[in-house]
């Protein structure tokens, strides 16, 4: 996995590993969001789409990125259910199983990225 237009120590892939929440965010820059970097089983549209809804959230507000300690806590309980099961080889380290995926997003990520952004104080208050 190779990310050429930005700088290294910015965003790499050392060992063919991202650690981004949900595949999604880095932690610590919110201005910041990528979509599709898996492979997905079965199949990568259905991955992309559900992505989607999290960023869309994301980017009406209605979805709060949890802290960094925590973001880096479930990118680690995340690698271990989604490629604990696999050969360790490059190809299966951004392995995802879209059904686990999709509903781990659907009944705990975006509910809670909705209960963080209704706790946080309105910008134009």
């Amino acid at each position: 996995i190779a990310f050429p237009f930005f700088d290294r120590v910015f965003i790499s892939a050392p060992g063919n590993r991202i650690r981004w929440d949900k595949r999604i965010f880095k932690p610590g820059i919110e201005d910041l969001a990528f979509m599709g970097c898996a492979q997905a089983v079965p199949t990568l549209f259905p991955f992309v789409e559900c992505q989607a809804r999290v960023l869309a959230a994301y980017a009406v507000g209605r979805h709060a990125l949890p802290s960094v300690a925590e973001m880096e806590r479930t990118i680690d309980e995340d690698q271990q259910r989604y490629t604990g099961h696999c050969t360790d080889r490059a190809r299966h380290t951004q392995q995802v199983d879209y059904f686990h995926y999709e509903h781990d997003i659907r009944t705990r990520e975006l509910p809670a990225g909705a209960k963080r952004a209704a706790a946080r104080t309105p910008v134009f208050a």
